[in-house]
């Protein structure tokens, strides 16, 4: 359905969006005021109900991307508090048996002129900026990522040893995860963390991981992020900041009533932003 049967109207610092839907039903949703891009608002219909999205221009997010929990810019520059630490990670890269600390490292060249751009080492936008010799530095930086990344990846490579494995959260208990195996009935919620109740599946049934398959996994998902994450970088690094935007998708059932909600702010520049609509509305539809 098009944006045209909605409506937005900004009351009391937020956004208010109501769609009418089929049977003359309307669906309400408040957002904080950060300008609803109505050419974005999309509606479709889903097994439970209807999801409802769009994007949202946050003009207040000027944080460096790479300054928060999810990934780290460590860099050789003298003077950089991360001089060091970028040192030690270089040294673990040069032995044969990297340990652990720097197993999803990934490098990174930078080209310096008048500004920084930062790209994949190796890759070939590395190798194509002009005046290598003078203006370019091939293994200056690591990105690295960051313990819940990594943590949360590990669960994605455990789950995919388990089809049909279903993770469930009840923030409300003490031990708020529990899991539920293809075809058994629920198990109780005893346990602390998704990675925990992930585990206990995986003994229950017998299944134990190869030693580097989990590796390998997360290794292979920090690679295929890594490009669009120093993408943002750039992004942010030549005064982009303001062109930052947020996904929000709601859920409904055939009554109206909201179901879930999911937003994710902080996307610098509006593609990515768009990307993601068009992957959680596909979520949502079950695709």
């Amino acid at each position: 359905m098009t944006s045209e049967q909605a409506t937005v109207s900004s009351i009391a610092h937020k956004d208010e969006v109501t769609w009418e839907v089929t049977d003359g039903k309307k669906l309400e949703l408040e957002l904080p005021l950060f300008d609803i891009d109505e050419d974005t608002l999309v509606l479709q219909e889903t097994a439970e109900g209807w999801a409802m999205g769009g994007l949202a221009h946050d003009p207040h997010h000027t944080e460096n991307p790479l300054g928060d929990d999810s990934w780290r810019l460590l860099t050789r520059r003298r003077g950089d508090p991360t001089c060091d630490e970028c040192l030690e990670h270089d040294e673990a890269r040069m032995v044969g048996d990297t340990p652990p600390f720097a197993w999803y490292d990934v490098w990174l060249t930078v080209y310096s002129h008048s500004g920084e751009v930062w790209a994949l080492a190796g890759s070939s936008r590395a190798l194509s900026f002009p005046d290598q010799r003078w203006d370019v530095v091939h293994y200056a930086g690591v990105l690295v990522p960051g313990s819940d990344l990594i943590e949360e990846l590990e669960v994605d490579a455990l789950v995919h040893l388990l089809p049909g494995l279903e993770i469930s959260y009840a923030p409300i208990r003490k031990k708020p995860y529990g899991y539920k195996l293809a075809g058994k009935a629920p198990c109780v919620y005893a346990y602390a963390s998704r990675y925990s109740a992930v585990r206990a599946a995986l003994t229950k049934v017998g299944v134990e991981p190869d030693g580097t398959y989990v590796r390998d996994f997360v290794r292979e998902r920090i690679l295929k992020f890594a490009p669009s994450v120093v993408d943002e970088y750039n992004s942010w690094l030549c005064g982009d900041c303001w062109d930052c935007w947020g996904v929000w998708v709601h859920t409904f059932d055939r009554d109206g009533e909201r179901i879930d909600e999911n937003e994710c702010w902080g996307y610098i520049g509006r593609e990515y932003a768009e990307e993601t609509l068009v992957e959680e509305m596909k979520v949502e539809k079950g695709e």
